[in-house]
């Protein structure tokens, strides 16, 4: 295993211990331990030097980055749990299976390969290509590039957003990011879908005034979306606490 220093969240994470943001809890609870000292803080990068312990237990190396493939069956979920108690793939995986994450989703009444990663990063990573993936063909090649903007546009401005105010960029940040993009993606694909609509129905306009009708066409839904995600947001900040304001 490399030497080059990492989070202890992503470290201890990657050596199978529990997510980052259980870890992250634990270290705000005194659970986890860096040579001899108690951790009060996730800022903290560690290399397989140190020695880690977590409710008194000695953790071992990371592990290196690794993929599997798993069939999956219909009637299955893909997470690792379900609040109704339905199975999911991982109740079928064996006992000695390190904690992984999907590259992608199947629903339970779908069957096929998924690859499985114990690097959370890098499923996001791939996450965000799938989605590029789909829109570039979802639309015509004259909308790809300009949904693909769309969507780097508002993920560019919030990192920035973070970066300018030196806010520290966690678990929750990352959550908040999936969640523009997730938002952006929506947004997008709404509006040029309605775009695509209408250059189908009155093929002899100039494009400059089809894209503004559709733009306005689709205004009235993006203001009421905003509107509320902006009042849930405002909730979180003010009544959520001290973990949740990087998200809101």
């Amino acid at each position: 295993m490399s030497d080059e220093p990492q989070r202890i969240a992503k470290y201890l994470a990657r050596a199978g211990v529990a997510s980052r943001r259980e870890i992250e809890r634990m270290i705000a609870i005194g659970q986890i331990n860096l040579n001899g000292k108690t951790l009060d803080t996730p800022a903290v990068k560690v290399t397989n030097k140190d020695i880690i312990l977590v409710n008194g237990k000695q953790i071992g190396d990371a592990e290196k980055v690794r993929f599997w493939r798993y069939y999956k069956p219909t009637g299955l979920i893909t997470t690792d749990r379900d609040e109704k108690g339905r199975d999911t793939i991982y109740d079928y995986f064996p006992e000695n299976m390190p904690r992984v994450m999907t590259l992608g989703r199947l629903d339970i009444n779908s069957e096929g390969l998924l690859l499985l990663t114990n690097d959370g990063g890098l499923a996001m990573l791939y996450a965000l290509i799938g989605i590029l993936i789909y829109v570039a063909f979802r639309f015509e090649y004259r909308f790809a590039l300009g949904s693909i903007a769309a969507l780097v546009h508002d993920v560019i401005i919030t990192i920035g957003i973070f970066s300018l105010l030196q806010i520290e960029f966690d678990l929750t940040v990352l959550a908040a990011i999936l969640a523009v993009i997730g938002y952006s993606l929506n947004d997008t694909i709404v509006v040029f879908d309605r775009i695509r609509e209408n250059f189908l129905s009155t093929r002899h306009i100039e494009p400059s005034p089809i894209v503004n009708d559709a733009l306005n066409q689709t205004l009235s839904r993006t203001l009421m979306t905003s509107l509320t995600t902006l009042i849930v947001l405002f909730a979180l900040f003010f009544l959520g606490g001290e973990v949740i304001h990087s998200f809101a």
